[in-house]
């Protein structure tokens, strides 16, 4: 897709439009959730309908798991697994320190809503590895399900994240994950949430959003048009290129249409764009 854009370009509002399949000045969630107090607060209106809701209205109902940042809210009623999600491991933050799992002072990582401990792993493959658990599990039960894998990366290190005196760098393992296929009759989609960000901060602007301007946390191009990669088998043949201008409140409706759920009752952003 070369056109597809994000309806923010930052993380805490772009996800809420994705998960809602509306834009900011509908949900009401406008501005980026900041520090603790921030990320575990209620975030996202409580009332809004995620994509994982209108999944179980289907007329199979489908398994949920959500696996990685959440970042719109984590106080009381308002964590994945009170949200529509079945299953949840990952961060409430924005970003995390790749191997402690800390936001700032706070231990930032979860099964459900309980705390989980699993310091020294990689949090990049913690995420992967449960998302593809939660696959094979329901694969086998040869039920409908969907999994949202919003991984912490590529976050550049935060220096709140680091012990004192702890150089601030670039965290990955010297070696790369291979993902696993999935079933023939499986939508994927692959997006980033907002541009590569372009902060002026020496060593960490390693990404680039060219030949479009500036990037992450602006509205200009570079900051909204994001990559997208689909995969439907049987119905978007390989190597399909799309010109067509398309956004992420689009996946709420997709994911209705595909399901066969009702659609919530509210006014929604996206379109039906395709036949997948």
């Amino acid at each position: 897709m070369r056109s597809f854009y994000t309806a923010s370009p930052t993380c805490t509002v772009s996800r809420a439009c994705l998960l809602t399949g509306r834009i900011p000045q509908r949900h009401g969630l406008t501005e980026q959730l900041g520090g603790v107090e921030g990320n575990y607060g209620v975030g996202l209106d409580q009332n809004e309908v995620l994509i994982p809701q209108v999944l179980k209205q289907a007329p199979t109902p489908y398994a949920t798991g959500c696996f990685g940042k959440w970042n719109i809210g984590f106080a009381e009623g308002s964590r994945p697994t009170e949200r529509g999600f079945d299953e949840f491991i990952g961060n409430a933050s924005g970003n995390i320190d790749y191997y402690r799992h800390n936001y700032r002072e706070k231990h930032d990582l979860y099964r459900g809503t309980e705390e989980l401990h699993r310091e020294g792993e990689y949090s990049t493959d913690l995420f992967a590895d449960a998302a593809i658990a939660f696959i094979r599990r329901k694969a086998e039960t040869e039920k409908p399900w969907f999994c949202y894998l919003p991984f912490n990366a590529s976050h550049f290190p935060s220096p709140g994240n680091r012990i004192e005196g702890e150089p601030n760098v670039w965290q990955a393992p010297d070696w790369a994950l291979e993902a696993a296929g999935v079933a023939k009759n499986t939508f994927v989609f692959f997006m980033s949430d907002n541009g590569a960000f372009r902060l002026g901060c020496d060593g960490l602007d390693v990404g680039s959003n060219e030949p479009l301007r500036n990037g992450g946390v602006t509205c200009w191009e570079g900051g909204l048009r994001v990559p997208a990669m689909a995969r439907c088998p049987g119905k978007i043949a390989p190597g399909t290129i799309i010109d067509a201008p398309l956004w992420s409140p689009d996946l709420l409706i997709a994911c209705a249409e595909l399901s066969g759920a009702p659609r919530p009752d509210v006014i929604l952003d996206g379109k039906k764009r395709c036949r997948c």
